[in-house]
């Protein structure tokens, strides 16, 4: 199953509405929201996240492989299916 739509994230974030005082609304993306890789996430390929009390359909924003077990960021979401990147920046250096 390949998803054409992360090279354009941008159109994909999900905001969410939520205010801080009656009169201060504020737009929330999923920025700083934190889920635990469940079912191993390929380039190409969906995997499964724990996010949120509940099990979700997710893919990785990047070229990367996420193992079961590892901490992702959740950027968007597209459908029922989560949008997520690595916890750790990844780097190219081969030093």
């Amino acid at each position: 199953m390949g998803y054409n739509f992360l090279s354009n994230l941008s159109r994909i974030l999900v905001p969410v509405k939520t205010q801080t005082k009656a009169s201060e609304p504020f737009e929330k993306t999923y920025l700083e929201d934190l889920a635990i890789v469940s079912k191993t996430i390929k380039p190409d390929h969906a995997g499964r996240i724990y996010f949120q009390a509940s099990w979700w359909p997710a893919v990785c924003a990047h070229n990367v492989v996420l193992i079961s077990g590892t901490k992702a960021r959740v950027i968007g979401m597209k459908n029922i299916t989560y949008i997520v990147e690595p916890l750790h920046r990844v780097s190219n250096d081969q030093n």
